[in-house]
C-alpha cells in the first residue's frame, strides 16, 4: 500500500525489505534494499545490508537440524 502511494519514497522500499527479511524472502528483500539504493544512492543503511545480505538473512533464519 505505501509503495502505490509514496512509489518513490526510499523509506517505503526499506520497510518493504526489512518486512521481507522477516518474512523470509531474501530475494524480494535484496529487489527493495536495492529500490532504496536507486531511490537514496549512498545510503549507509541498504548499503549494509546488500553487503552482508547472506549472514543477515542466515541470522535470521538458521537452519535446523533433526
Amino acid at each position: 500500500m505505501a509503495i502505490s502511494i509514496s512509489p518513490d519514497s526510499y523509506e517505503s522500499y526499506n520497510s518493504i525489505g526489512e518486512f521481507f527479511l522477516v518474512y523470509g524472502d531474501k530475494e524480494k528483500a535484496r529487489i527493495s534494499f536495492l529500490k532504496v539504493q536507486e531511490l537514496r544512492p549512498g545510503d549507509p543503511g541498504a548499503a549494509y545490508v546488500l553487503e552482508n545480505l547472506d549472514q543477515i538473512y542466515n541470522d535470521m533464519h538458521p537452519v535446523t537440524k533433526n
